[in-house]
């Protein structure tokens, strides 16, 4: 009897999973035998190390088990397996650099097929480059691209493939043109422009990349070109995240590897990875994560053991409203939740490298209250790095640079007041030659700007103003100016399509598509000058990113040699000419108590202001700051607001209002050393993207936290219209209180120059109108008195070398200030011999209505009033007035002094 014949027949079946309610029998599922797996396992080095269950599929085609599900099994153990931990050293942040940081003015030609030509005035190129690329994004959108597919190979243009060598933009090696198809090429294009941008990363903060050893600078340089990987990638998804992304981070970590990573692995096969996000400590729902001002992209972190050399973690990260807040502060963490091996280089295809992908099972593996971190999770912040915590571990901060020309500041009145005193009684001359002047300003409303006033003193008046400009207009290089004539060829063309079937034209798609090319191409020379300058960067400290040229962007005239006569030029100060430059640095915590910091940037001493609704001046941390703190707060901040003030990790994008504007007083300014004030303004953006109090063992310095300069831009300077002149009034002054009436009328003089004071007054013009008066009755025990005009002289006193008949129509100039005042007494003691008979004089009084005039804001002669005094008295009527000096006499004034009256004569 013949057997039937025997076969073997394998059916897989899968195994039974029960969830936590699946009728009440046993959890069966691979969660669980994870689970228990390590817990069973948990320890097996003796210590906290753990054997982590991950889950792939087998994706190896020459494998019997190709395309099944896999287990695997990781060790890991500080001893014996794999671990990770934060490496020595900072963060490092880097972000591409502006196309240009200046508004441009600039004549195009060849627009369009009519080949046109047009002026664009004050362009901001990062703008336009950020729309373009935008433009050139949606040209991949899903509505657009599946047409843009189908065209036939009518694109004939060469490929545009960036020469990574030169970064001239130009082909490597000349193309042979032939029929492409028009989608290829487009993407060929989009990957020209994102090879191009990335080469123009560069270092945000100072301190990452000065006081370095050539050996520092070369690795530095192969950290940013990890950096450049990952912006690449992140441009190659989406062109816009050019501008999108704030920064690329790099953070240190310290992996080790004990044995083989897995068993064919070896020195020429790539290494694998951990891959995963970068959170926030204590962020884990995605409701909280979303509340984040920041996205983080997750990043990879390759396995191999390289010595005393750290891996990167580099990742980038988007601000959610970038111009909300100029850093972040957050505790960040690396978790590990997949791993990428079995990495296949050599049947790469089109950029495509094939790889196999495991998936850990239990990422998160302590349970609840457990203060022990995951396996898979690394702190990203240091200890030791906090000077107030210093057994905390450190937050990381994150720098948020804005890559657009700034506005400009927004000035909104100045005023120049007499400054108050007491009107009970006649006041002294040097309380009356005081003024106060008022300048009240707009803050930015980016918490990346900072406003810098200019306070400009004894500016001429009376001629035309000028306020400078940052904008090169047509003095731009070559380099850049090719690529705005491309960009605004671009633009131009979209102007002229029909925006509904201009993509289903394959002629215009050819035809955009070559100016896209153009603009790669254009792109290529401005990024190579651009690597250039970063790679020969001197190892000396940044100077501020921008210092005016004050003498001749604030005057709006040139200065030629001696054209400026008897103005000695001495730095930042001309004779008679001043300025206070002060940037302000506002802060608002969480209490809502606004802190206002100036920080004085002009040389020489300054009158530091009071600032209306704060209190200070207060001493500052450095001797050219000055802090003022808010009597009040300035607003109920919101929760998140608070939160974000404190570095909550949760804090929305939001920012508080803060105050609508700043009133700064400078009070008390004596008006013959300060006869005119002008006010000027302008932004810095991005010139400090770090806390005032940043620190780190590898940037300890305040100064190394400044940012790169490449980043800083610097609005126009924007002026109020004209200088403000301050008009002093006062009827009376206290009397001189000397019995020698020519001592007397020297101390009057003296009393206006403020020979005492630190900056006396050097020349003194005036108008002065003497008058005679005399006791008619008495009254009260009070004089009831007469005033009579006697004579009335205009005069200069201070010049040296000058006669008293060296003035000019009718002036009097005096050497000095006992000269005047002799000539003066002569004319008064000859009025009285040819007028007043014996004992007429025993109680006459004399006094004078002077009329101050400016020196320093004018020129050619020309009379401008500072000061009015109706009457500042010498030679009192009485003892009892030397004793009650500054009492006033009740005057009837028996001439009224009406129009002008000849200088130097006498009235009769």
């Amino acid at each position: 009897m013949l057997m039937p014949t025997a076969r073997r027949s394998v059916t897989p079946v899968a195994a039974e999973q029960h969830g936590e309610d699946d009728g009440g029998k046993p959890q069966m599922n691979l969660r669980v035998f994870a689970r228990d797996f390590e817990r069973a396992y948990a320890g097996f080095d003796g210590e906290d190390g753990r054997l982590k269950v991950a889950t792939g599929m087998d994706s190896d085609p020459r494998s019997l088990s190709f395309g099944h599900s896999t287990v695997w099994v990781m060790r890991w153990s500080q001893g014996q397996g794999v671990a990770m931990t934060r490496a020595k050293g900072d963060a490092l942040f880097s972000a591409p650099l502006p196309v240009n940081r200046h508004l441009i003015t600039r004549s195009v030609t060849d627009l369009g097929d009519e080949h046109e030509e047009r002026v664009f005035s004050s362009v901001d190129m990062d703008r336009w480059a950020a729309e373009f690329l935008a433009s050139v994004e949606s040209l991949f959108d899903p509505a657009s691209a599946p047409g843009i597919a189908g065209f036939a190979d009518q694109d004939t243009r060469p490929p545009v493939a960036t020469d990574t060598a030169t970064g001239t933009g130009k082909p490597a090696v000349p193309a042979t043109p032939v029929p492409q198809p028009v989608y290829d090429t487009l993407a060929q294009s989009k990957a020209a422009l994102a090879q191009t941008i990335k080469s123009t990363l560069d270092w945000i903060y100072q301190g990452d990349y000065q006081h370095k050893t050539p050996e520092e600078t070369r690795k530095l340089g192969e950290v940013l070109g990890a950096a450049e990987e990952s912006l690449l990638q992140a441009m190659l998804s989406k062109l816009e995240n050019d501008y999108n992304t704030a920064v690329v981070g790099q953070i240190p970590v310290e992996v080790s590897l004990h044995g083989r990573i897995e068993p064919w692995d070896g020195p020429d096969l790539p290494a694998p990875s951990l891959f995963g996000p970068i959170g926030t400590t204590g962020v884990d729902a995605a409701s909280d994560i979303k509340k984040l001002p920041y996205n983080v992209s997750n990043s990879k972190l390759p396995i191999r053991n390289r010595g005393d050399q750290p891996e990167w973690l580099n990742f980038t990260v988007q601000a959610r409203n970038p111009s909300v807040q100029p850093f972040f502060k957050a505790h960040l963490e690396f978790s590990a939740n997949a791993v990428e091996h079995n990495i296949h280089s050599d049947d790469a295809r089109n950029g495509y490298v094939p790889s196999s992908w495991l998936s850990f099972v239990l990422p998160n593996d302590r349970d609840k209250g457990d203060p022990r971190p995951n396996t898979l999770t690394a702190a990203l912040g240091l200890k030791g790095e906090d000077r107030d915590h210093p057994d905390s571990v450190a937050e990381t901060i994150i720098p948020v640079p804005l890559r657009s020309f700034p506005p400009n500041a927004k000035l909104m009145r100045q005023t120049a007041t007499q400054t108050p005193f007491d009107t009970g009684s006649p006041p002294r001359i040097e309380d009356v030659l005081k003024w106060d002047y008022h300048v009240e300003v707009e803050p930015p409303r980016a918490a990346q700007d900072r406003l810098v006033l200019q306070v400009v003193f004894n500016e001429e008046v009376g001629v035309p103003q000028t306020a400078s400009d940052a904008t090169q207009g047509t003095c731009i290089d070559d380099v850049h100016g090719r690529l705005f004539d491309a960009f605004a060829r671009y633009r131009f063309a979209l102007t002229q399509l029909n925006a509904d079937t201009a993509l289903a034209d394959c002629d215009t798609v050819v035809k955009l598509n070559g100016l896209i090319a153009s603009v790669a191409e254009a792109w290529g020379p401005v990024a190579a000058a651009q690597q250039a300058e970063r790679i020969k960067r001197s190892d000396a400290p940044a100077a501020r990113a921008v210092v005016p040229d004050a003498v001749h962007e604030i005057l709006g005239f040139e200065i030629l040699g001696f054209e400026i006569l008897g103005f000695e030029i001495l730095g930042f100060e001309i004779l008679g000419f001043e300025i206070w430059e002060f940037e302000i640095i506002v802060a608002t915590p969480a209490d809502g108590l606004q802190t206002v910091t100036l920080v004085q940037l002009s040389a020489g001493a300054v009158q530091w202001p009071l600032l209306d609704g704060y209190d200070g001046p207060l001493p500052g941390k450095a001797e050219a700051q000055r802090v003022y703190r808010s009597k009040t707060p300035l607003n109920a901040l919101p929760d998140a607001v608070a939160a974000t003030a404190t570095g909550s990790p949760t804090a929305a994008a939001t920012a508080p209002k803060g105050a609508q504007s700043y009133r700064f007083v400078w009070e008390k300014l004596y008006v013959l050393q300060y006869q005119s004030a002008h006010t000027g303004g302008y932004i810095l953006r991005n010139e400090r993207l770090a806390p005032e109090d940043a620190y780190s063992a590898a940037k300890p310095n305040h100064d190394d936290w400044n940012t790169n300069s490449a980043f800083v831009y610097r609005s126009e300077l924007v002026r109020f219209s004209a200088p403000v002149v301050p008009l002093i009034s006062a009827d009376a002054v206290a009397y001189i209180a000397d019995p020698n009436r020519e001592a007397a009328i020297a101390g009057m003089f003296d009393q206006f120059r403020q020979s005492a004071s630190a900056h006396p007054a050097r020349d003194l013009q005036l108008e002065i109108q003497v008058n005679y008066s005399f006791e008619l009755m008495a009254r009260d025990g009070a004089g009831l008195c007469t005033s009579v005009p006697v004579f009335l002289m205009q005069t200069t006193i201070g010049d040296t070398t000058a006669s008293p008949t060296d003035g000019q129509n009718g002036e009097q100039m005096f050497a000095d200030d006992a000269t005047a005042a002799s000539a003066i007494e002569q004319q008064i003691a000859a009025w009285e011999t040819q007028h007043l008979g014996p004992g007429q004089n025993d109680k006459a009084a004399w006094d004078f209505a002077c009329t101050i005039f400016a020196t320093r804001i004018v020129r050619h002669h020309r009379l401008l009033p500072l000061v009015r005094i109706g009457r500042a008295g010498v030679a009192p009527h009485s003892r009892r007035d030397f004793q009650q000096a500054g009492e006033p006499l009740e005057t009837v004034s028996s001439l009224e002094l009406l129009g002008t009256i000849p200088r130097a004569t006498h009235r009769r």
